[in-house]
């Protein structure tokens, strides 16, 4: 009996084997294959191409202006130039297309598509580059060379550009007004834009401008006179339609073009030396706004409703609000120059600021404008109003570098933070619209 169950379970097992292989071999179906999908990032990936989609001409094809499938994302704190840059605007430039929508009113209106244009020139070179929001391409719009640009002001809308550099005799400041202009027939709906066929042309203001800075419509700057003293002068774009705003006895005048009729003057910052803020308004009056106040740098706000400033004492540095309606002034919680600011294109009362936890103990400004002192600094929003604080960008929380802001500017809805960072004077955006530490 023990010897037919063994040899029963021995047939069963041997046909089950048996059974397996025929399915294995005959029946089952081709096995599931895996899956990987690709994100397209890569940690070392540096966000920045100045070849690629980028044509022997120079044209930037269609394709490169949007973000393509398996490509790259663009990272919400980015790198825009591998090389030093002299200044940068962002600006909006319409894609050509929009959508039809229902106000609350009920009325039918339509609203045209724009793109965030980032805008800059190289200090080496002087060429013109562009990028936008939504590729990692870089394009050169001009080749001209203008060695050594020290300092670049570009016009709200990128249109035109306020460029200082050293003359070959490596004593004279020259100084140009100049309009970005397109020598290429391409229909500016589509984004093909021919590298080379835009130039910068404009004209030449006097030698040895002290200061100058640049506007919507018009410009402003700063002229030594023959009586030893100054004058302030203001132009239009062509430098044309001259008009003499003030004249004084001294030579080291920061002008600030607040907006197209108003303008800032402040001393030369030292912290040795008591300095002073004049506002000169559209009927060329002078009002004083500060004085006797050592180390002062100041920065005013388009609506003419807040100056910002900085004290120097003991080697500290402080940060102030002015209210210029009312001429009270309270102490911010940053500890920053008002260089390293920019005021909210959409909110009066908002300003964006590079500060850094503890800065060094050392004379300021002028430690900070040599490059004796340097910021590890956090990118903040400020609301003037409510002081209430925002922190943007935290010193390497997303990328392992260190940022000292200066040469800040904001988009015109406010998405974009663009700064140089002057520890190598590359140039770098953020993306505002996204939280901190996003990809």
């Amino acid at each position: 009996m023990v010897k037919r169950i063994l040899g029963w379970s021995l047939f069963v097992i041997v046909a089950a084997f048996i059974g397996f292989l025929l399915w294995l071999f005959f029946f089952r179906g081709d096995a599931p294959q895996s899956t990987y999908t690709d994100s397209g990032r890569s940690e070392s990936f540096f966000p920045v191409d100045i070849n690629n989609g980028i044509g022997a001409e120079g044209e930037l094809t269609p394709n490169s202006t949007t973000q393509q499938p398996g490509t790259a994302s663009i990272p919400r704190v980015r790198q825009l130039s591998q090389v030093p840059v002299a200044g940068a605007v962002a600006f909006e430039r319409p894609t050509g297309s929009s959508e039809t929508y229902i106000s609350d009113e009920g009325v039918e209106e339509s609203r045209a598509f724009t793109i965030t244009t980032f805008r800059y020139i190289e200090r080496a070179t002087g060429h013109l580059y562009e990028a936008r929001e939504n590729s990692l391409t870089q394009t050169r719009l001009s080749n001209t060379t203008i060695p050594k640009v020290s300092y670049t002001k570009f016009s709200p809308d990128g249109t035109h550009a306020l460029v200082q550099y050293v003359a070959e005799d490596e004593e004279t400041v020259e100084t140009l007004i100049g309009k970005v202009t397109s020598k290429s027939t391409t229909s500016p709906d589509t984004f093909q834009i021919i590298a080379d066929g835009y130039s910068l042309e404009g004209v030449y203001l006097p030698r040895n401008v002290v200061s100058a800075d640049i506007g919507a419509t018009n410009i402003s700057y700063v002229l030594e006179n023959s009586a030893g003293g100054s004058t302030i002068i203001a132009a239009d774009l062509k430098d044309q339609a001259k008009r003499i705003l003030h004249e004084s006895p001294f030579t080291q005048w920061i002008v600030q073009q607040v907006n197209n009729t108003d303008r800032i003057i402040t001393t030369k910052a030292d912290s040795r030396e008591n300095g002073f803020a004049y506002l000169i308004g559209a009927n060329q009056s002078l009002q004083k706004l500060l004085g006797d106040t050592p180390g002062l740098t100041t920065l005013t706000n388009p609506g003419k409703t807040w100056m910002l400033y900085s004290i120097a004492r003991s080697n500290d540095l402080e940060l102030y609000a002015y209210n210029i309606t009312n001429g009270q002034s309270k102490r911010l919680g940053i500890k920053t120059l008002p260089e390293k600011c920019t005021f909210s294109q959409t909110s009066a009362d908002v300003v964006f600021c590079g500060a850094t936890d503890q800065p060094e103990r050392v004379a300021y400004p002028e430690t900070w404008y040599q490059g004796v002192s340097t910021f590890a600094d956090n990118l903040w929003k400020v609301n003037l109003k409510d002081e209430s604080y925002e922190a943007l960008l935290i010193n390497k929380e997303e990328v392992p570098q260190s940022f000292d802001i200066t040469k800040i500017t904001v988009s015109p809805r406010d998405e974009f933070i663009l700064f140089v960072n002057k520890k190598d004077l590359t140039l770098w955006s953020v993306d505002i619209t996204k939280a901190r530490g996003t990809r």
